[in-house]
């Protein structure tokens, strides 16, 4: 649960029904709030748009990707599963 900070602004977001009850259903299994759901949500979004640092991709879970030298983009981890040893 995120607690209240005076740097969060709010924001109004309208879903569809079915979006909805889908992320109420999904946020109430998981023990989370709706808010705090859909702020990861929009965070992994944004991680996965290269637009949080690599350290923030690593709180949330997301590998940072590399470059290799054949121009191909892979994450760290799949870096490692096609290396060889």
């Amino acid at each position: 649960m995120v607690s209240f900070d005076i740097h969060m602004k709010p924001i109004l977001v309208r879903f569809e029904t079915r979006l909805y009850e889908l992320i109420r259903k999904v946020s109430t299994a998981r023990g989370e709030d709706m808010a705090d759901f859909i702020r990861l949500a929009v965070k992994t979004q944004l991680a996965n748009l290269s637009y949080l640092n690599n350290h923030e991709k690593k709180a949330l879970g997301i590998l940072p990707r590399v470059m290799k030298q054949d121009g191909q983009e892979r994450s760290e981890q799949q870096q490692w599963r096609c290396c060889p040893r």
